[in-house]
């Protein structure tokens, strides 16, 4: 079994208007097979860091 970890930019291939090769592959694969990190559907939720602020850096 091979388990795919899915970027953010195969993330957004797969709307209807997405590359139509990402979308031919995502339909080839059960979604068992497939993983979002979970860093990843936090991300957008922080808030962007301020001039001076090293928290992340």
């Amino acid at each position: 079994m091979t388990i795919y970890l899915l970027d953010e930019n195969v993330l957004r291939e797969l709307h209807p208007k997405g590359h139509a090769r990402v979308r031919a592959w995502h339909v080839t694969v059960s979604t068992d097979d497939l993983r979002i990190p979970k860093a990843q559907l936090a991300l957008p939720s922080w808030p962007p860091l301020r001039g001076g602020d090293s928290t992340f850096t």
